[in-house]
C-alpha cells in the first residue's frame, strides 16, 4: 500500500483562450476564482513547434501521422490511468486493460515498487504567480526518499536526453509552483520513460540546473506572444 498525503492546493478550473488551454487561478489578495488566467505550461513550452511538427506531417503523410498521434495519445491515456490506479492502491488497477498496457505498465511497476516512497500529489493543480503560468504534474512524491516531481512517459523508442528539453521545463515549472504555493523545496525531477519494445529508461535532474532556462522561455513567450514584459 502507497502512503498518500493529502495537500491543501485547490483544483483549477480550465478556459480555451485562442485555441490553447489556460487555468483559472486564485486571486493572490482573495484566493477565491478570478478572471485571471495563466497559459498552460505545455502550451508556453510547445510555442513554436509548429513548423517541426508541420514539415514531420508532410514527410510521413497526414494519413500516418494522424495514425501514430491518436495511437500514442490513447496508450499514453490509459498507461497513465493505470499507473494512477495502482499508487492510489485500486486493486482492480488491471481490470479490461490489454496485454500490450498491461506490458506497459508493468516496466513502470517495476520501477515504482523499488522506488516509489509517499505520495504528496496527484494530478495535482499547480500555479505560479511569480511566473504567470499554471499545469497540472503527473505526480509528487518521495523518489528514494527524496521529494520530487515525477513524470510517466510514454514512447515509441527511446529519446534523447538533448530531444527532451521541454519535459525537463515542464517538471522544474512544477517544482517551482510547488513551492511557492506550499513552502516546500524540491530539487529533483525523476522521469519515467516507457518505450515500446525497449527497457524503461530514468531522467534524473537537478530543479535548479533548469531554473535560467525556464525564466528565459517564459520571458519570451509573455514578450513574442502576449506583448508584455514580466519579470521574475
Amino acid at each position: 500500500m502507497f502512503v498518500i498525503k493529502e495537500n491543501a492546493i485547490p483544483d483549477l478550473n480550465t478556459k480555451n483562450i485562442d485555441g490553447k488551454r489556460h487555468y483559472l487561478v486564485p486571486d493572490p489578495r482573495s484566493g477565491e476564482e478570478c478572471a485571471l488566467a495563466y497559459p498552460s505550461i505545455t502550451t508556453l513550452l510547445g510555442w513554436g513547434s509548429g513548423a517541426f511538427l508541420a514539415n514531420w506531417r508532410k514527410r510521413i503523410g497526414e494519413a500516418e501521422a494522424n495514425k501514430i498521434t491518436r495511437q500514442a495519445a490513447n496508450r499514453g491515456t490509459i498507461v497513465h490511468k493505470v499507473v494512477e490506479d495502482y499508487i492510489t492502491n485500486k486493486e482492480d488497477h488491471l481490470r479490461d486493460v490489454m496485454p500490450t498496457f498491461v506490458h506497459d505498465f508493468n516496466k513502470f511497476k517495476t520501477l515504482i515498487d523499488k522506488h516509489l516512497g509517499s505520495i504528496h500529489g496527484i494530478e495535482t493543480a499547480l500555479w505560479s504567480h511569480k511566473y504567470h503560468v499554471a499545469g497540472r504534474s503527473d505526480c509528487i512524491a518521495e523518489w528514494d526518499g527524496e521529494l520530487s516531481i515525477v513524470d510517466w512517459k510514454t514512447s515509441r523508442k527511446i529519446k534523447k536526453r538533448a530531444w527532451i528539453e521541454n519535459y525537463f521545463l515542464q517538471g522544474t515549472f512544477y517544482a517551482c509552483a510547488y513551492n511557492e504555493l506550499t513552502g516546500e523545496n524540491i530539487k529533483k525531477l525523476n522521469i519515467k520513460m516507457v518505450p515500446e519494445s525497449e527497457d524503461p529508461v530514468v531522467f534524473t535532474e537537478n530543479i535548479d540546473d533548469w531554473k535560467p532556462i525556464l525564466k528565459d522561455r517564459v520571458t519570451k513567450w509573455y514578450k513574442e506572444v502576449k506583448n508584455l514584459t514580466i519579470d521574475i
